[in-house]
Order: C-alpha cells, then sequence, then structure tokens
C-alpha cells in the first residue's frame, strides 16, 4: 500500500498574526473575569455576623424565659430537621417554588418582577436565596446595582452551601413580624411552642410574616387573608388536608409579645451568670 506523502506546514503572516491574537484575547478575557472568579469563589458567611437569644427552660421543658439576642431581637437557632415539614414546604410554596432547581436567581421571576414594577405593581422576583442574601449582607436591593449584587451574592452563596443549608439560614433569620426573626423564636412568641410543633394553620400564618413587616391593628386580618390564599394552593398539592378547611378560616389570633414568660427569676439570673463566665 502506497504511503501518504508528508505535508509540510507552513505559516503565512496572518496566520502567525492569528496565533499571536488568541493568547491575548484569553489572557484578557482572564484578567477581566478574575474579580468575579475571586468574589465566587470567597465563601460567604451565614451566621458569623449574627447573635442568638438564649431561651431557659424547666427539667419538663417549659419555658422560663427568652433572652434578647445581642442586637436586641428575639432569634432562635433550629436546625432544619427540627422544624415542622409543613411550614418547611408551606414557606417554598409562597416564597420560592422552584427553590431546589435554580442557582441563586431565577430569570423568569426577575423579569416578571421589572414588569409589574413598571405597571406600577412593585415585585423585586427575588428567590429564597436571594432574600437571604439581602437578610446577611444588609443590602439595598430597589436600585438596579443593589439588586445585580443580591444576585451575585446569591451566586455566591449557591456556590458554597446546600440548599438543606441555604433554607435552613432562611428559616432562622428571616423576619416574623416586630423583633421577632427565625420560625424558632416567631413560634414560641406568636403560638406559645417550638417550631417543630405547628399545625398546618398556624404554619400558613407564619409564612405570611415576612410580607408583612408593618404591624398594627389590621395584621392579624392581613395574615388571615393571606392564609386563605396560601391555603388554595395548599390543598391543590394536597388534598387530604382540605379536613383542616374550618380550622384556617377561623380568624387569627396571635399571642401577645407581653405573653412571654418570665419565671423562676433568681434561678435564671444564676444559671445566666454562670454561663457568661
Amino acid at each position: 500500500m502506497a504511503r501518504a506523502a508528508p505535508v509540510a506546514l507552513s505559516w503565512s503572516p496572518t496566520d502567525r498574526a492569528g496565533t499571536v491574537k488568541v493568547p491575548r484575547l484569553a489572557i484578557a478575557l482572564c484578567i477581566a473575569a478574575s474579580p468575579a472568579i475571586l468574589f465566587l469563589a470567597q465563601r460567604p458567611p451565614l451566621y458569623e455576623r449574627t447573635g442568638f437569644s438564649r431561651a431557659y427552660l424547666d427539667r419538663n421543658g417549659r419555658l422560663l424565659r427568652l433572652t434578647l439576642a445581642p442586637d436586641g431581637r428575639y432569634r432562635l437557632f433550629q436546625p432544619l430537621e427540627s422544624i415542622s415539614p409543613q411550614l418547611v414546604e408551606a414557606t417554598l410554596l409562597q416564597e420560592d417554588r422552584h427553590f431546589r432547581l435554580h442557582p441563586g436567581f431565577n430569570p423568569v421571576s426577575l423579569a416578571r418582577g421589572a414588569l409589574l414594577t413598571l405597571g406600577g405593581k412593585r415585585s423585586g422576583g427575588s428567590t429564597l436565596t436571594m432574600q437571604l442574601a439581602r437578610l446577611i449582607f444588609k443590602l439595598n436591593t430597589r436600585s438596579i446595582p443593589g439588586k445585580l449584587l443580591q444576585i451575585a451574592r446569591a451566586v455566591q452563596i449557591e456556590l458554597h452551601y446546600t440548599k438543606d443549608e441555604i433554607l435552613e439560614a432562611y428559616l432562622n433569620l428571616a423576619p416574623y413580624g416586630r423583633n421577632v426573626e427565625g420560625v424558632e423564636a416567631a413560634s414560641l412568641i406568636w403560638f406559645g411552642h417550638g417550631a417543630g410543633q405547628l399545625t398546618l394553620p398556624e404554619a400558613l400564618v407564619l409564612v405570611q410574616l415576612p410580607k408583612n413587616p408593618r404591624w398594627g391593628a389590621a395584621i392579624e386580618a392581613r395574615l388571615w387573608e393571606g392564609r386563605q390564599r396560601l391555603f388554595e394552593k395548599w390543598a391543590k398539592e394536597h388534598p387530604e388536608d382540605e379536613a383542616a378547611r374550618p380550622e384556617v378560616l377561623l380568624p387569627v389570633e396571635l399571642r401577645p409579645m407581653s405573653a412571654l414568660p418570665f419565671l423562676a427569676p433568681h434561678a435564671v439570673d444564676e444559671v445566666a451568670s454562670r454561663l457568661q463566665t
């Protein structure tokens, strides 16, 4: 069999010019992208900037006192597995149905939010991760630069934490009325028991609180309306819970903050002083 003749390779000046331009372009792109790469490579904090309250319980698990965090807020950490699954699902149903799928932001939701805002109805289109980024970094997201930074921070968070870690952080840091943050403190204060013992109607109410920062005489009516809307979505996903409708239709009743216990003060003070030393 005849062997193929060797082919001589030669480069024209044009080729040589091309070979010079490609590496330079690649280097330029790397240099331009390096700030973004360095930014995304940094592991953002979730709780490092946050202080928590302390709950003092008696031997039977009864709450004796709930202290304020250093920043004057009630905030108790609770692991995700100890939070009511109904509350977790209701949160995603209302705040971010595609939470498990997106990389930190949802382009469709952002576009819809922009159109609604242009139409006079303000809507940010933020994912749950974007909301967490705003909470952690105290971002002003009402401007375009602020919104872009929020998206970047959300992507950064998604690169370094699992979805469950992100969800857990949101549920521990989100605002739930007045100076209450996190579902565990909110459950204790507004319903008198922990986030693991919430009923479905209570969970559907609690989910409304981050969207109702203004507090006043009409708060319970607004929470009732929000609970009805969310229950209709819930019933489509869980028709077996239709039996809860009569309870969902009842008026919303939140415990007053004055109902927080202040029991066994001397014993609690002694334990608190020991913990500080």
